[in-house]
């Protein structure tokens, strides 16, 4: 290849730095559902990995792949786990990849498919999947206040603990748990398991907290 065109590889470079990036891929695919949702950095570790020189000299590809095996990707926050819960996310699946490499490398113009009715109708989600209902705590003895706090505190604990990630919402103006489980790998299971924990963790936090004195006006909306 001629020299100034430091993105146009061989045949060969192109084959091997794809091979390692779809081995990548497929570890991620086989080990993502036994790693930590979410991974939390010291302010130590995080500035080791930020602040380095940039090189004024450009890298291989490999290690590139290298770099973000090690340092990124596992320290990322884990969006395409089957546990995340925290908002809605865009889980993946690797049929999805091959889609986003062939239309990366192909780069086809799309925007008449619709139109020409080549993309099917949406459908609605099947009839037949499961649903898991469930009350986590009852916290009869303590305020409004004092309730908001432990469900915050509950999000804290379940993050620490790194089984799932779900994150706590404002629901007309009380602290609200919201989980998103729209993963098509997460398992029912693994839904009643993340609320057991989360009872646990409610459950401990309300625990280490003293019982209000009296009732507290009720911060609703008339």
């Amino acid at each position: 290849m001629p020299d100034g065109y430091p993105f146009q590889l061989s045949g060969e470079q192109m084959r091997a730095l794809g091979a390692r990036a779809t081995e990548m891929v497929i570890h991620h695919f086989e080990t993502n559902r036994g790693d930590s949702v979410a991974r939390t950095l010291t302010r130590a570790d995080t500035e080791r990995l930020l602040r380095t020189p940039l090189p004024e000299q450009g890298n291989p590809g490999a290690d590139l792949l290298d770099l973000l095996g090690r340092d990124v990707f596992p320290n990322a926050l884990k969006s395409d786990h089957p546990r995340f819960y925290a908002f809605v996310p865009s889980p993946t699946n690797f049929v999805s990849v091959i889609g986003d490499l062939l239309t990366s490398g192909y780069n086809p113009r799309t925007a008449m498919a619709q139109r020409t009715g080549w993309i099917p109708p949406r459908r609605g989600r099947h009839s037949g999947d499961r649903r898991v209902d469930g009350e986590l705590v009852r916290h009869a003895d303590r305020s409004e206040t004092q309730i908001d706090a432990i469900t915050r505190e509950t999000v804290d604990r379940m993050r620490e603990d790194g089984y799932a990630l779900v994150l706590s919402t404002a629901l007309r103006g009380r602290a609200a748990l919201r989980l998103c489980p729209i993963h098509p790998g997460t398992t029912v299971a693994e839904i009643e398991e993340t609320i057991g924990r989360l009872s646990r963790f409610a459950r401990a936090a309300s625990g280490a907290m003293p019982p209000t004195a009296g009732p507290e006006p009720s911060r609703r909306p008339a």
